[in-house]
């Protein structure tokens, strides 16, 4: 993480003082300016660039990082993420649930700086490493992901780590033949495969959409869903992508 801060000292007459006219006004509007602006981001889709600046206006230790790394060139954004605490069912992490946890402390998300929202962006990016692929998908090529969150406090006082996932909703694969050995090849499913699956619920599960744990139309996930009652019905195959900590219990970047 590479940032200078510029500091603008003003004879205020209290830190409160401080603290409300300038970081959460001016300075906040000039640090978003000047992330709006910078090389890496004043290229990027126009949802992704909005989001960086309301990260920057933010209270932050960090502005969201920069996107260079050790490229002679810059950075290829390939894929980009929005991430928010909506759309989902709402637990103990995200909300107040009445009975549960209304007596205690606020953690987690939407609880930091007055419990404002919790937001952040995952940046994918290709390093155009001299020598390697320029091709995203090429499994040689050097790929990075950014993180930024604005508003994760910490859980349970354990100073601020979170962990990453990547959760990819399977799809159903293409039929070829098996293997020497009858078993299905990597990638792929057997024709006796298909069928099977395809005879679940309302045949939805055919080659090319994505997988379903009832066969039926997808579900997405929703903040209406309770569970074990009503839920997503797709089929996730999660990643971790490791641990990270969130400075000064609020800001986090990985």
């Amino acid at each position: 993480m590479k940032r200078q801060l510029a500091i603008l000292i003003t004879a205020l007459t209290t830190v409160g003082a401080w603290a409300d006219s300038d970081s959460r006004g001016e300075r906040g509007e000039r640090d978003e300016q000047r992330v709006r602006m910078r090389e890496d981001v004043i290229h990027l889709p126009a949802p992704l660039r909005n989001a960086l600046g309301e990260l920057a206006e933010r209270p932050h230790t960090y502005a969201p990082m920069r996107a260079f790394a050790e490229a002679d060139k810059p950075s290829q954004l390939f894929q980009y993420y929005i991430l928010t605490t909506s759309n989902f069912e709402p637990n103990v992490f995200t909300s107040i649930v009445p009975g549960i946890n209304d007596h205690a402390i606020p953690t987690a998300a939407n609880a930091a700086n007055g419990q404002e929202r919790t937001f952040g962006t995952v940046r994918e990016v290709l390093e155009p490493k001299p020598g390697l692929p320029t091709d995203p998908g090429d499994i040689e090529s050097f790929i990075d992901i950014f993180t930024d969150i604005s508003g994760l406090f910490v859980i349970n006082n354990e100073s601020g780590w979170y962990e990453g996932w990547m959760i990819h909703d399977l799809v159903v694969p293409a039929v070829a033949p098996p293997r020497s050995d009858g078993h299905a090849q990597f990638g792929m499913m057997t024709a006796a495969d298909a069928a099977a699956i395809a005879m679940v619920g309302e045949h939805h599960n055919v080659p090319g959409k994505l997988m379903t744990l009832d066969g039926k139309a997808v579900r997405w996930p929703s903040a209406s869903d309770r569970f074990p009652w009503k839920q997503s019905n797709l089929v996730p195959i999660s990643l971790s992508m490791g641990a990270y900590n969130c400075t000064q219990q609020s800001d986090c970047h990985s």
